[in-house]
C-alpha cells in the first residue's frame, strides 16, 4: 500500500486531502497540533494520527518514520 502523509489533517484542507487518499487506496499518516477530540472522519479508514507540531524536529522525524514503516 502506498503511504501519504498528509500535515494539519484536522483542517479542512488537510481532512479533504486526507480523506481523498484513503479514498484513492492510500494509507495515511496525518499530523496536527490539535487532539482529534471525538473526529470520527477517519474511523475504518487506513489512517494514523500523530499529534505533534512539525516546527519540532522529534515530531517530524516520528512522522517519516511511521509512514516508512507502514510502507513496508
Amino acid at each position: 500500500m502506498k503511504i501519504a502523509i498528509v500535515t494539519g489533517v484536522l483542517g479542512g484542507i488537510g481532512k479533504a486531502c486526507a480523506q481523498a487518499l484513503t479514498g484513492a487506496g492510500y494509507g495515511v499518516v496525518g499530523m496536527d497540533v490539535v487532539e482529534p477530540a471525538g473526529n470520527k472522519a477517519f474511523e475504518g479508514l487506513p489512517f494514523t494520527y500523530i499529534k505533534g507540531d512539525l516546527a519540532d524536529g522529534a515530531c517530524r522525524e516520528q512522522l517519516v518514520e511511521t509512514a516508512l514503516a507502514q510502507g513496508e
